[in-house]
Formats: structure tokens, sequence, C-alpha cells
């Protein structure tokens, strides 16, 4: 998304580490998004996120910004929180993981009325054109799998364009994105298919902090994040509970 929204950081004590707080700005994701319209809609996660803030001191606006500047920011600046990370070998230094927000099952997504040509395992996809975003789990994923038609995007309204019109074959996605985005746009509910799993990078999003953060207030973050999952707070802000 080529828009950036950049809201004010406020701490609610004198004398604490300035925090800011990062979301990607993802068109098709139920966290924090931007509508074509400029209306930002905030999520479940958005929620999580201010509570766990507001119980160690902080008051804070999310700062909705590309994936690219996301991870710039987490990894080069202290003391900024982002979400959502999904968890991998490769990022298990780079970050501190605050708490674990909600499982994640990424899928290849195509157009159902393309479903009879398209192949159903990973192997046989290779030669497909798949949209992804540099430096996603998702992206790096694919490389490592020998895919050689990746078709780089920016943000989810330019991919889901692509797909309708048959400029990519697949778009990566989570289920949970999709559910939440076909819940929003009629249209979309009987067009857009699960054709192969991604078992692979199926793992969770976490929030995360930056690596060179204070010591004493990622602690904080983490035994305030647990309590709230302890209390079965977690749960219900997610609506997690049966």
């Amino acid at each position: 998304m080529a828009v950036t929204l950049l809201l004010s950081i406020s701490i609610a004590q004198a004398g604490q580490p300035t925090l800011v707080v990062y979301a990607e700005s993802n068109s098709l994701d139920s966290w924090p998004v931007q509508t074509e319209q400029g209306e930002v809609i905030e999520g479940y996660a958005t929620d999580l996120v201010r509570s766990l803030l507001a119980k160690i001191g902080y008051e804070a606006d999310i700062r909705i910004v590309p994936w690219p500047r996301l991870m710039n920011f987490l990894l080069n600046e202290p003391n900024v929180l982002g979400f959502n990370m999904t968890r991998t070998f490769e990022r298990e230094e780079q970050f501190h993981w605050i708490g674990e927000i909600r499982p994640v099952e990424f899928q290849l997504w195509g157009i159902k009325e393309r479903l009879d040509e398209l192949p159903r395992t990973l192997a046989e996809a290779r030669e497909y054109r798949v949209a992804a975003y540099r430096n996603d789990v998702v992206e790096q994923y694919l490389l490592s799998e020998g895919f050689t038609n990746i078709v780089y995007v920016t943000d989810s309204f330019d991919s889901v364009a692509m797909l309708q019109r048959s400029r990519i074959d697949f778009l990566p996605y989570s289920a949970l994105a999709m559910q939440d985005f076909k819940t929003r746009n009629e249209y979309a509910r009987n067009e857009f298919v699960p054709v192969i799993d991604l078992e692979a990078v199926s793992t969770a999003h976490y929030l995360v902090m930056s690596k060179n953060s204070d010591s004493e207030l990622v602690a904080r973050l983490m035994d305030t994040f647990q309590s709230m999952v302890d209390s079965g707070e977690h749960a219900e802000l997610l609506n997690l509970l049966n």
C-alpha cells in the first residue's frame, strides 16, 4: 500500500523509555488495515496490543507501514514493537518474541473457475506465477522450494487484482486473513479457493520487539503478555473462547 499512516505515540508516565508500535499495512488482514477510502479498521490483534501496553503504563496508537519499513524499523531501531511476525528458525535471534498472537495457516489461493487447471502439489506449482512480498517468510520458503516465477507485489489490493485478471496463478495468504477479507467483500466469497497448503510456514503470528531494546521493558512486556494468557484475557480478546 503506497499510503503510510503515521500516528502519534504517547507515554502515560514520565520517565519510561519511548516505545513505538508498528503494524503492517495489508488490505486483506484482519489486523489494522487501511481501506482505499483511507479509513482505518482495527482488528482484535490491535485490541490485544493496546490492552498489553495499557497494563504497563503506555497509551499508543499504531503506526501502519508497508512490510519492508516494518522490518527495517525492527532490525535497526531500539524499543520498537511490531506485529504480525511469523516465527521461523531464521528469525529466531533477530527479535525478542513477546508473545504468540494466534496460530496461522498459510495456503496458496487460486480463482475457483480455474481450479481444474491448477496443480495440487507444491512441486507441481513451481513453474506457476505466485505473488509474494520481498523478504517475507512465504517468499523465502518458495525460493527454497525452487519457485522461479515469483511476482513481487507491494500490497494486497494489487495481488488480488492480478489474480482476478490471471496475471498470477496463486496468491499466498493465511486462511484467517482470507476469511476476514471474504466477510468484508461479498464478491470474493465464492471466487477465491485454497489450492495448496503451505504447512512448513504455518506456525503462528507473534508480537515482537527489536533486539536492541531496553531489557527491562522487554521483560515487563513478556511477563504482562503471559499474565494475559494465563488469565484468559488473551483468548477473550482474540475470540478464541468456545
